[in-house]
């Protein structure tokens, strides 16, 4: 009888460990972000331990505002964003004839384009955002298909890269870390599981922290400023919260409390 009980017992324990891990991780993709210009200094990745970040520092702002100008076009600009000059030269042209924020490419493990649309931050699983083009699949859809149906997707040699990067690889280019170490953009779209890469834009020189001083600013104007920066951070830092937790199941924090 005992030996029946520390039978059940075991199994209930491996069941529920198999949950747990389940749990954790929905989806066992790369998640690559890829910011457009220099890495933000008051920016702290590692608030979001499942995401890597490269950035293209040879690009550069064309903008004549602000850092609080920067952060309300960001919050209010609609299609309306910083132009960049420099290299990559073909990405800069890429975001000055598209809006790009938020917008994802799902590779399959061979680095072959398979979705591509905007992260939908309305939807309360992010992976219900729909396909651009095409039939307009969700990058749910075409996840289980490359993970749990083990399928990749056919390279189209003859397609050109300016109409999609469906079925096409990605046109290679130089990107850092915030190590400044160097790193191909085809190299890491390419691995042993599918990656999805995912645009954003982070001025470097708002102040992402802010929030924690708006008790200590005296001037309305410094005060405002420092409000509409803490803002424009919640909406750059909510596409990586709903990443982390739709893929991972990691909820993140992304809001300070003001300073005493």
């Amino acid at each position: 009888m005992n030996n029946l009980k520390l039978i059940k017992t075991i199994l209930v324990l491996i069941l529920f460990i198999s949950f747990n891990n389940n749990a954790q991780e929905q989806y066992k993709i790369n998640i690559v972000m890829l910011g457009i210009g220099s890495h933000n200094p008051t920016f702290n990745g590692q608030q979001f331990p499942d995401l890597k970040y490269y950035y293209t520092p040879e690009l550069i702002s064309q903008a004549k505002v602000d850092k609080t100008g920067k952060a309300l076009v960001n919050l209010f600009g609609g299609d309306t964003r910083e132009i960049f000059e420099g290299e990559p030269a073909h990405l800069a042209k890429w975001w000055d004839e598209k809006n790009l924020k938020n917008y994802a490419v799902l590779f399959d493990k061979n680095g072959v384009g398979a979705w591509h649309g905007y992260l939908n931050l309305d939807e309360d699983d992010i992976l219900d955002s729909d396909a651009e083009w095409g039939d307009h699949e969700l990058l749910k859809d075409i996840l289980e298909q490359l993970i749990e149906d083990n399928e990749n997707i056919e390279l189209d040699v003859d397609k050109n890269n300016d109409e999609s990067l469906l079925e096409r690889e990605m046109p290679d280019f130089s990107v850092e870390t915030i190590n400044n170490e160097k790193k191909s953009i085809k190299y890491l779209v390419k691995s042993d599981k599918p990656t999805l890469l995912v645009i954003f834009q982070m001025p470097k020189d708002v102040d992402l922290n802010a929030q924690k001083k708006m008790e200590k600013e005296k001037s309305v104007g410094g005060f405002l400023g420092n409000v509409v920066q803490t803002t424009a951070k919640q909406t750059w830092l909510r596409v990586m919260q709903k990443i982390e937790f739709s893929v991972f199941k990691k909820e993140i924090k992304i809001y300070d409390e003001p300073e005493d």
